[in-house]
């Protein structure tokens, strides 16, 4: 090796060793204060840190946190935590005088520091019935969602910009967990009666429960498993007899009118311990929604198959008002 290129070798190697261990020491300071900002909101909030993540080159571009608490929030309550978790963790950032030299500017602005909250029941499960179940807070948009639990999705309820929802809160109040009404006990204790007895009677395991609102319910949505292969015949009475006790509980209340099946949505999903369908012609799942019965099943496969036929999509097998399928199991007992 020459003696200029050996020079240009030693260099390179010497810069991005250099460079490395500037890296890696910003991402320790960066560390540092994720674990003393989540420990501090644990503390002071109740707020369990669910996840981190950011954008680090050479310098902190960008960082945001999750956290997980448990109860129930209001989007003008949502609003609150959100925008006064964000205020102490960008004050944080910017106080942090280890960290200030790998800050991409300083101060760090708002819509380089992100929060998130998902509001929880106490087992850890998605809070649903009408609330804010997570607000997020990214760039200058604050995002408000709640959750179906029929399909277990998103379903947003709001949005607005970071400098509206600054207007609408009292800057620096801390926030205040959410009262429940009477209402909301009240579906509570009438949701756990409903999930334990079909649990311990039935054998159906609750993935997601909720309402669109205790003080107006007028739906309810619920998303079930069922670890054992059953036929039409057998799935319809199993549904029949999950929505015809979920009926007679909300009758009991004074503080809810009677429902009908049709405003009762319920999925049955029928797998084995790990958690994958049967694909023994059995039925994959039954549905009711707005008053109808679906059944679906997987393409039939078994072990030894050529994998092309997992990709066969499911067929429906029947379909039935909610009148006839329960007919149909009248008649059968």
């Amino acid at each position: 090796m020459s003696l200029k290129r050996y020079f240009f070798f030693l260099f390179f190697a010497t810069c991005s060793c250099l460079s490395a261990q500037v890296l890696r020491q910003g991402d320790i300071f960066e560390r540092q204060l994720i674990d003393r900002f989540a420990e501090e909101m644990e503390n002071d909030l109740g707020l369990s840190c669910d996840g981190t993540g950011g954008k680090f080159h050479d310098k902190l571009e960008y960082i945001e946190m999750s956290f997980n608490l448990v109860g129930r929030a209001t989007v003008n309550e949502a609003r609150q935590w959100a925008i006064y978790v964000h205020k102490r963790f960008l004050d944080t950032l910017n106080a942090d005088e280890n960290l200030r030299p790998y800050l991409i500017e300083f101060p760090f602005p708002p819509d380089r520091a992100g929060v998130s909250i998902a509001f929880c029941n106490p087992d850890g499960s998605k809070q649903s019935g009408g609330s804010v179940y997570y607000i997020s807070l990214i760039g200058d948009l604050l995002s408000y969602s709640s959750i179906d639990a029929f399909n277990d999705r998103f379903l947003s309820l709001h949005k607005e910009e970071y400098e509206d929802a600054l207007k609408k809160v009292t800057p620096g109040q801390k926030p205040a967990k959410h009262q429940d009404t009477p209402n909301e006990k009240t579906l509570d204790a009438l949701f756990s009666q409903f999930t334990q007895e079909m649990a311990d009677k039935q054998q159906l395991y609750v993935w997601g429960i909720g309402c669109n609102s205790p003080e107006n319910l007028q739906e309810i949505g619920a998303k079930f498993t069922h670890f054992k292969p059953l036929h039409q015949e057998d799935a319809r009475k199993l549904m029949i007899l999950a929505v015809e006790r979920l009926i007679g509980l909300v009758s009991k209340q004074e503080a809810f009118t009677s429902l009908k099946p049709e405003q009762i949505n319920i999925r049955i999903n029928f797998r084995n311990q790990k958690y994958t369908p049967y694909f023994d012609g059995s039925v994959e799942s039954v549905t009711l929604e707005k008053g109808v019965l679906t059944y679906i099943r997987d393409p039939i496969w078994k072990e030894g198959d050529p994998f092309e036929e997992l990709g066969k999509p499911q067929v429906v097998v029947g379909k039935e008002s909610y009148q006839e399928a329960r007919s149909l199991v009248e008649n059968l007992n």
